[in-house]
Parts: C-alpha cells; sequence; structure tokens
C-alpha cells in the first residue's frame, strides 16, 4: 500500500454545472447520507478531492471546476457507430437493454470495460457516445464538511482489500447489479465506502434536481472518478 497521508472525509454537497451561460442543480446528497470517501487512492474525482481537501479546515467549500479539470472537454471523436449485427439476440435487437438513452457496457481496444450512451439507433447501426455525460461542463461545488481526519493505514488497507475481492454480478442497460451481498460496486471503477458508506456509480451519470437526492445509481454518483 502506498505510504502517504490518507484522510478520512464525509461531506455534504450540493453540484451544479454550467454551459452556454445556464446553470443547473443537477445533485445533491441526502443531508441524513453524506458521501464519505478516503483521499489519495482514487474514490472520487481529483478535482473534487483537491477542492475538499483545500477547504477542509473551514468546514464549508465552494469551488468552481473547468470542464478540462472535472469531466473533460466534448470529443465528438467519442461518438461510434456500432454494427447493429453484434447486439441482436437470435435476430432481434433486446429494447431492454439497447435503447436511445440506455448506457451499455463495451469493451475498449485493451480489453477494458467502458460505457457509452446509445444516441440513436438506425437500421443497420447502433450510435453510441462515449464521453462522460458532464464532458465539456463547468462544474460547481457547495456544501459543508462534516468529518475530515486521518485515515489510518488499517482502515485503507481494508477497504483495498475489499475492493480488490469484490466481484460485480453484472453490469448491463445502465443499471448495476452486485454480487456476493457487498455494499458497493464499482463497475466503472466508481465507489463510496467507509464507515458504512454504500455507492455504486456505474458512469456517475447525473439525474438530479431540487425534487429529487441523489444521482444516477446512488448518491454522490457524480463526484466518482469516472
Amino acid at each position: 500500500m502506498d505510504k502517504k497521508n490518507h484522510r478520512f472525509l464525509r461531506v455534504n454537497y450540493k453540484m451544479y454545472t454550467t454551459k452556454d451561460g445556464v446553470t443547473k442543480l443537477v445533485e445533491k446528497t441526502d443531508g441524513f447520507k453524506p458521501l464519505t470517501f478516503y483521499s489519495g487512492i482514487g474514490m472520487v474525482l481529483d478535482g473534487f478531492e483537491n477542492g475538499i481537501l483545500n477547504h477542509a479546515s473551514d468546514g464549508s467549500f465552494d469551488f468552481t471546476l473547468s470542464p478540462s479539470e472535472a469531466y473533460g472537454e466534448y470529443d465528438a471523436e467519442g461518438v461510434m457507430a456500432l454494427d447493429k449485427q453484434q447486439f441482436l439476440r437470435d435476430g432481434v435487437l433486446d429494447s431492454t437493454f439497447i435503447h436511445v438513452d440506455a448506457y451499455i457496457p463495451l469493451n475498449d481496444a485493451d480489453g477494458k470495460m467502458i460505457f457509452g450512451r446509445v444516441t440513436k439507433i438506425t437500421d443497420t447501426d447502433v450510435v453510441v457516445d462515449l464521453n462522460h455525460p458532464l464532458a465539456g461542463f463547468t462544474v460547481s461545488f457547495k456544501g459543508t464538511v462534516l468529518t475530515d481526519r486521518d485515515a489510518t493505514d488499517d482502515e485503507i488497507q481494508q477497504f483495498l482489500d475489499k475492493q480488490n475481492a469484490h466481484h460485480c454480478g453484472h453490469c448491463g442497460g445502465g443499471g448495476c447489479h452486485c454480487g456476493d451481498g457487498d455494499e458497493g460496486c464499482g463497475c466503472h471503477g466508481n465507489c463510496h465506502g467507509g464507515d458504512g458508506g454504500d455507492g455504486c456509480g456505474c458512469h456517475g451519470d447525473c439525474h438530479s434536481g431540487e425534487d429529487r437526492d441523489g444521482c444516477g445509481c446512488h448518491d454522490g454518483g457524480c463526484c466518482n472518478k469516472g
């Protein structure tokens, strides 16, 4: 295990995106279930972690990340048309999992699993956007730090051991179904944990507003390292 000063943090936050002059609240934690994470092990977005650490002693935070600091600039080359034949089952497209706005698991050239959003289905192709849903957005976070303390080596090692031992039962159709009764599922390398914190950000997809706490698979999905 890398020997460094890891922190254990619990925070409540609201997350806003801005693009083309329009700002929206896209995610917020439930006040009774804050986001918990250990610093320095890639549990959350680097820009989010650094912003929290820079303001932890203040007890509150308010910072903004540029697209390059957050989820990257939008890349038009990340949109590709895939042969529809590879998605057919017994000659029929499974519309339960393959439909517009569905997130589907794919393998890149190195065999690593990535997720893409279906944007169009034609007679011959399934068009998939591999960009993060928030690519190209400026992202702001406002909130409070509830806990900020040193994490012990044992805590970090136990978390890493749990992650290494975890097996995700099924990822598909934008959903996440975990086996072995584990609390968290890092289908896309996005997982919150610690002190009972669970969470699964299968793609960090944000679909929240003022009337809806949480995001995507579980609370805190957008801060996941995606």
